[in-house]
């Protein structure tokens, strides 16, 4: 607190004398910024100029020094330069997951289908963020509807960082498409989804105001079903009821981004 009254201070003073000035701001993250302080002072933040179209509002509680005057780093320093990269800062966050998922058919071969997840929500720090995501999972013949709250974060604050998530909470189940074949017919009488759970790790490549994520984990997906199965053979037509509960389980290989 006592920090943030002295670089307003700091920053009226410097206001007053002057309309516009170059600075330098380097923040607690580490990061870096160029440009020209705005004159305009508010409660909590300051305002910093890159062109004319583009403007950025710093929390002083997140400014470690300001340097005034033009700035001209070193090639060394443009180098190691840390703002050609994102950092990720407290408040709002998105990622987006494109997932391809492997499992094991009824008949026991492999297959796979392809999967789309959103998660949006608030990060606390770079290793810790909690939000709620939703999208639409395909398991062979069958759709879900997810909703879940999930929990996330970087291990490191680098480039490139491993990162780890955790996903639970609920998959609803779109009306299956009843069957038709030669010898077999399936209606389906009732249908229901059940717990959602997945998680896994990954790895973060962080660009200039975004990331790509890559990742790999493992997930569970409860449903049940009631219908019935009309089958032909030489001795005529035999109609079965059933009721089945699976407990779908699933790797994932994830590809998306994250800002």
């Amino acid at each position: 607190m006592k920090k943030a009254i002295l670089i307003s201070l700091f920053l009226f003073f410097s206001l007053t004398l002057s309309a516009q000035q170059k600075v330098n701001v380097v923040l607690k993250s580490g990061k870096t910024v160029y440009g020209t302080l705005v004159n305009s002072l508010f409660e909590d933040f300051i305002t910093v100029e890159y062109s004319p179209l583009d403007r950025e509002n710093i929390p002083i509680e997140n400014i470690n020094s300001i340097n005034f005057g033009d700035y001209q780093p070193t090639k060394l320093a443009s180098i190691k330069d840390p703002t050609t990269f994102f950092h990720r800062q407290r408040g709002y966050f998105h990622a987006t997951e494109f997932q391809l998922v492997i499992g094991q058919g009824s008949g026991g071969f492999g297959y796979s289908n392809v999967s789309l997840q959103t998660v949006n929500g608030f990060a606390f720090n770079p290793h810790l963020m909690v939000g709620l995501g939703t999208g639409l999972d395909k398991y062979g013949d069958f759709m879900f509807t997810p909703l879940y709250a999930s929990v996330r974060g970087l291990v490191m604050e680098r480039k490139t960082s491993p990162f780890y998530y955790l996903n639970a909470g609920w998959g609803f189940m779109w009306k299956p498409e009843d069957r038709q074949q030669d010898w077999v017919n399936i209606d389906y009488q009732d249908y229901g989804g059940g717990y959602h759970l997945q998680g896994g790790v990954g790895y973060q490549i962080n660009m200039k105001g975004s990331a790509l994520t890559l990742g790999m984990g493992y997930r569970l997906q409860k449903t049940s079903l009631s219908y019935s199965m009309s089958a032909w053979d030489w001795n005529g037509e035999t109609e079965t009821e059933i009721d089945e509960k699976r407990l779908l389980r699933r790797l994932v290989l994830s590809a998306g981004f994250t800002f």
